[in-house]
């Protein structure tokens, strides 16, 4: 090959690599859970088909769902979705899937997972520092052609205690990958006026809200609460619980941040769940 080949080579791949960018869809949803308080149990696969039809709209590269309880239940959501493939915790005998994470399969490569509980045993099964429900980190790391990151997804419970260990026992599951990319998705039950929210970031991580671009509140809406969902909070953005967090070393773009405020396929005054959706574009 003579110099001149091999010059023009070298820069043509050299401008193919650099322009590499990693760009994805997230999305963060409280899907309001079978048993609780307005969810109308044996109702329930119509807000299943309220949840897919959200899904179906934005169609996120990744998402992080939020009290969906068995396995099957997020079987059924994914039953028309080839693409994807979900994370949580399965067994052979016991299944407890908030939160799954879910991804494309078509553009990311699962290298491993992993889940721990949060609460004082290390990790291991607990109900919490205070008794609750128990509650959990499920992540996955992915990788396309040319980069890799982790993801992450969880839903903290809201009684103090435990709010406080969470957020710190997060933080330090973070601060031990903080070598990575990473896309942290769920409901914390913390706004970002609490000292909790401090406690989670503690520099390592970024709020997608404060990065964003633009803004687009997707729907039809009457009061702020709709922004955040209809039981907590009254001002937006203050009222915010359902974060995405990026990793503050790495240098993310937010093209779009966007809360979804569509109602039921068949009730036009019911929203599929008390949450709001959140979907966010990025680029690294």
């Amino acid at each position: 090959m003579s110099f001149i080949k091999f010059f023009t080579f070298t820069i043509l791949f050299m401008l193919s690599a650099s322009s590499h960018a990693l760009k994805l869809r997230v999305m963060t949803f409280n899907t309001m859970c079978d048993f609780c308080n307005g969810s109308h149990f044996f109702g329930y696969k119509t807000r299943l088909d309220d949840i897919k039809a959200v899904i179906k709209k934005y169609q996120p590269d990744l998402i992080s769902l939020q009290e969906i309880r068995l396995a099957s239940q997020i079987r059924y959501i994914l039953e028309d979705f080839s693409e994807y493939r979900y994370v949580t915790n399965e067994g052979d005998w016991f299944s407890y899937a908030d939160p799954t994470i879910i991804y494309n399969k078509n553009k990311f490569h699962k290298k491993e997972k992993g889940h721990f509980w949060l609460g004082p045993n290390h990790g291991e099964f607990t109900l919490g520092w205070k008794w609750a429900l128990p509650r959990q980190i499920v992540y996955v790391k992915l990788e396309d052609a040319q980069d890799q990151f982790l993801f992450i997804g969880t839903h903290f419970d809201n009684r103090l205690e435990n709010l406080k260990g969470s957020a710190i026992m997060t933080h330090e599951f973070l601060d031990k990958n903080a070598s990575e990319k990473i896309i942290f998705a769920g409901d914390t039950n913390i706004t970002i006026d609490m000292p909790e929210y401090n406690n989670l970031l503690q520099g390592l991580m970024i709020n997608a809200f404060s990065k964003k671009k633009s803004f687009q509140v997707d729907g039809e809406y009457s009061t702020d609460k709709d922004l955040c969902y209809t039981r907590k909070g009254k001002t937006f953005p203050e009222c915010r619980v359902d974060h995405i967090l990026l990793s503050s070393n790495h240098d993310w773009k937010v093209h779009n941040y966007i809360i979804s405020t569509n109602k039921r396929i068949n009730n036009s005054k019911e929203f599929p769940s008390d949450h709001r959706a959140v979907i966010v574009d990025l680029e690294l």
